[in-house]
């Protein structure tokens, strides 16, 4: 049985390779930061709200805040502000988001238990093992249907890691899974909404739900992934993999390393990073200048635009999911960053003007792509000519890999304006030496911050918002 191989694998492996502790290591410290400045936003607040509302036991901290509550409602809480962005990791394997899922629910139930560093990033990595397996026996016709991997995938590898930190046996950990899947859901169609953030943090409050409710005796299916009626008759598409050979191969290489994540230069959709990246390379090897270009062509295979819904962005939500917007505000810009998202941003005449000679268009391919994978054909007319690029993947080249010292740099640019110099320092130092720490209580607490600093972020962001 598929399911019975699965938990085996989840509960029973043991020898994590240093690779894969190193990039779930990366991971925490890229999703830490992320989810820290994402505190300043909206649905942010609003998660806060619910979590004092709720009224908890405090086990588990809410990141950027002085909150504390159940390890539930805290990987909840910063589910949905490592995801408002857009600037958390991706993944092929999993067309979707893993990080922003797998990391709060391990770090939450993590400080609950007072689990010890290794065993968190194990249970990450575990996780995201079961993650890029399920998906991709889903196939591009889950996420080109309309389902939202991050969550609709994510809820499974959350139960996996979260069973995998409270020790589950292989019988417990198969209804885990099949309590999981009955809370397998999430649309495309609520991209550009606070709703895709709570996609994220649904997804790890629901795994580690799905854990403990298995832990403490609930039923389930417990062959889930197996034979009629199954998860993957009921979501997969018609282009998913065999999912008995997926199982043969866990571990073989691990997701983590092989096709590895895709950590984010600009926090925006991934789908249209490749364009971005095609853009700064026209735009720089023939000094192109913003008042020479004509039109601007992007050219999408079937579904490997599936998320960029908006042509006509109304805000900033929105905004990241517009191929139109993003390419205007490079090209003006030369560059993309948390302000490229502001009210006043989107509305700039400049904008404008520019995005009206924007086409965006569909590549003819016999295949169909979804999420991270595929490619973008871009096309830049000037008055001195038409200048083209085929970009096949944002990270696939040296100078798009993510180096430890720019995940350090990117993590301070996030974490101090919530935390302080000296304090985001300090949290980073810790998640730097995450795999010895006896205890990771130590790094989660390590984020609380006082309300007021938080406040005033968010007054500032509305004083930007409404220049």
């Amino acid at each position: 049985m598929l399911t019975q191989k699965l938990a085996e694998f989840v509960v029973q492996r043991n020898d994590v390779p240093v690779d894969v502790v190193h990039g779930a290591t990366n991971a925490l410290i890229d999703t830490v930061g992320v989810a820290l400045v994402g505190t300043r936003e909206p649905v942010a607040e609003i998660a806060w709200q619910w979590v004092e509302e709720v009224g908890a036991r405090p086990k588990a901290t809410v990141w950027g805040s002085s909150v504390r509550t159940s390890a539930g409602e805290a990987a909840f809480a910063n589910g949905i502000a490592g995801h408002v962005l857009d600037w958390d990791d991706t993944s092929p394997s999993l067309r979707g988001h893993p990080s922003t899922t797998l990391i709060p629910a391990v770090m939450a139930l993590g400080e609950a238990i007072h689990a010890p560093g290794d065993a968190m990033l194990a249970a990450y990595a575990l996780g995201f093992e079961v993650a890029g397996k399920v998906a991709k026996a889903l196939g591009n016709g889950h996420y080109t249907r309309g389902w939202h991997n991050t969550v609709t995938v994510g809820v499974f590898s959350c139960a996996a890691a979260a069973g995998r930190l409270l020790k589950l046996d292989v019988s417990t950990m198969r209804q885990a899974l099949g309590l999981a899947a009955s809370q397998s859901a999430g649309l495309l169609r609520n991209f550009g909404t606070m709703t895709k953030a709570f996609h994220a943090g649904q997804a790890a409050r629901a795994g580690i739900h799905a854990a403990w409710l298995a832990s403490r005796g609930f039923t389930a299916d417990a062959a889930i992934f197996d034979g009629k009626n199954s998860f993957f008759s009921t979501y997969a598409g018609e282009d998913g993999e065999p999912f008995a050979e997926l199982v043969s191969k866990l571990g073989q290489p691990w997701e983590v390393v092989k096709p590895g994540i895709n950590f984010k230069k600009w926090p925006c959709c991934y789908q249209i990073h490749r364009g971005i990246i095609g853009l700064m390379d026209l735009l720089e090897e023939n000094k192109i200048a913003t008042g020479e270009i004509e039109s601007i062509a992007i050219g999408f295979p079937p579904g490997s635009d599936a998320a960029l819904i908006y042509d006509d962005p109304k805000n900033g939500l929105e905004g990241k999911f517009s191929a139109q917007y993003n390419a205007a505000a490079f090209v003006l810009d030369r560059k993309l960053g948390l302000e490229s998202y502001t009210q006043a941003a989107i509305e700039r005449p400049a904008v404008r003007s520019l995005m009206s000679k924007i086409r965006r268009y569909r590549v003819p391919d016999t295949k169909s792509y979804a999420g991270t994978v595929g490619y973008t054909d871009i096309e830049l007319v000037t008055n001195r000519g038409a200048f083209k690029r085929r970009v096949q993947q944002a990270e696939t080249r040296a100078a798009w890999v993510v180096t430890d010292e720019e995940h350090n740099e990117k993590f301070l640019e996030c974490a101090t304006p919530i935390l302080g110099h000296e304090q985001a320092r300090q949290v980073l130092k810790l998640a730097r030496r995450c795999p010895g720490l006896d205890d990771v209580s130590v790094l989660a607490q390590a984020t609380t911050c006082a309300p007021d600093r938080v406040a005033t972020a968010r007054t500032a962001d509305k004083a930007k918002t409404t220049a």
